[in-house]
Parts: C-alpha cells; sequence; structure tokens
C-alpha cells in the first residue's frame, strides 16, 4: 500500500450473515471480508507531528460473531454436528497459518487492525499520546445472570502483527457497551524520525453457559490516536482535559 505523509486509515470489517434452517439448528455464515478506504490528516501536538498510518480504514466492524472467534487471522468457522440432523457453527482457532491457508472471509477468517504511529516533527522532541476506541456499540448483552458482555475482549499489541507470534501485549480488557475508552495503561512514546507499530485484535470468548441468544450480534468502533501532555505528574488532552488511563 502506498504510503504518504498523513493519516492512512485501516480497519477490519468481519461481516458474518446467519441463516437458520427449519431443521434442527443450523447456522450458516457468509461473507466475512474486509474493505476501507483512505484518508490524509496529522496529528498535531506541541513536542512534533504524530502521523498515523492505518491500513485501509480506522473502523473495526464485526458483524454476527460467535464464541470463540477472534480477529487474529487463525480463526475460522466450522460446522459441527451434534446428532441426526441437527449441526450448527463453532469458532476454531489454527495454530499456523499454513492451517488456515484454503480458508478466507467467507470462512470467518479476519486479520488484526493494524496501524503505526511516527514522530514527523522537524523538532528533537518526543512526542506523547494515547491510543483509545471510540464511537462503540457493542451489541453482545448480558444474559439474567451471566454477564456474556464481559466475554468481548479487546487486545492490543505493539510490534508488526504475524501469524501465530504475539506481540508484547500493552493492554487487555472487556469492551466498553459504548461511548469510548482508553486503550493504553499509560501514555506512548515515540521520538523524532522514529515509528511505533501496533494492532489490535478483537475476540468473543466462549462460556460455560448457553450464549446462543447473542448470535448474530454486532459490535463496531473506531481507533483514534490523540497528542497528550504531562503537568505535575499528570497527563493531559490539547483542550486541558486530564487523561484517564486503562487500569491494568
Amino acid at each position: 500500500m502506498k504510503q504518504n505523509n498523513g493519516k492512512i486509515a485501516i480497519a477490519i470489517t468481519a461481516m458474518f450473515v446467519i441463516a437458520l434452517s427449519i431443521v434442527g439448528v443450523t447456522y450458516a455464515y457468509f461473507t466475512a471480508n474486509v474493505v476501507g478506504n483512505t484518508s490524509t490528516q496529522s496529528v498535531k501536538v506541541t513536542a512534533g507531528e504524530l502521523v498515523v498510518n492505518y491500513n485501509s480504514t480506522n473502523q473495526i466492524i464485526a458483524q454476527n460473531i460467535v464464541p470463540g472467534w477472534k480477529s487474529n487471522g487463525l480463526c475460522y468457522y466450522d460446522v459441527e454436528s451434534s446428532s441426526g440432523t441437527d449441526s450448527k457453527i463453532v469458532a476454531k482457532c489454527a495454530s499456523e497459518q499454513d492451517e488456515v491457508q484454503d480458508k478466507d472471509e467467507t470462512d470467518g477468517l479476519v486479520t488484526p487492525a493494524t496501524f503505526t504511529v511516527a514522530n514527523a516533527g522537524d523538532s528533537k522532541n518526543t512526542a506523547y499520546y494515547a491510543i483509545k476506541l471510540k464511537a462503540i456499540s457493542n451489541g453482545i448483552i448480558d444474559l439474567e445472570e451471566n454477564h456474556d458482555s464481559d466475554n468481548v475482549i479487546v487486545h492490543l499489541y505493539s510490534g508488526t502483527y504475524s501469524y501465530g507470534v504475539d506481540g508484547t501485549e500493552l493492554w487487555s480488557g472487556k469492551l466498553a457497551a459504548d461511548d469510548e475508552q482508553i486503550i493504553v495503561k499509560n501514555a506512548e512514546s515515540v521520538a523524532e524520525g522514529k515509528t511505533n507499530n501496533y494492532y489490535i485484535i478483537l475476540e468473543y470468548k466462549n462460556a460455560d453457559y448457553d450464549q446462543s441468544k447473542n448470535m448474530g450480534k454486532t459490535i463496531t468502533a473506531q481507533i483514534e490516536v490523540f497528542g497528550v501532555a504531562e503537568n505535575g505528574g499528570k497527563w493531559y488532552k490539547a483542550d486541558g482535559t486530564q487523561v484517564q488511563f486503562a487500569s491494568a
């Protein structure tokens, strides 16, 4: 992909459509694909110029996800028969890329959202910033006494994504139900002329109770990087609002 001195957006779009058979309980999933567009915009901070490069778009959209699925490029959907004509879709995760070479987006295979943050300013100062998800809409709801929304986990990693090899996990935790949430424990930093790499994996964990009522739900969010500055041991946005980092 051609890079430019600006904000190249990326994001994942996982689209999984359910069809319910009239015989037994049969789920069929179709069309999981990756789409995106590009835009150009830089984030100005006093210490330099943060240039955020997403891979296509900063939107994350997962529709009709299955418990046990992760957007790590190794998890896919598989049909399991329980008895007779009854069958169901389950998520399975391979350990190596070779195991999923014959699968594609239509099988639920989706790679992480990846992006970089560079300090392109002409000063020698280090730039500081935070990472958040905004415009969150988490369709996974609690089921009576079971808090199924707790099973939707966001993982933020530093480093370059490689199939089956985890980078350094900076933070992981429950996805908020709505609004926005910061997904770093502390301010991130990048020296002048340097670039940091990141990727985000979304996970919907299996539970030991029936999660079928949450089948077919949608999760959406946007990734945003914003500059911060330290004053008296606390961190602030450009508008003077104090930053509340994510808990460990």
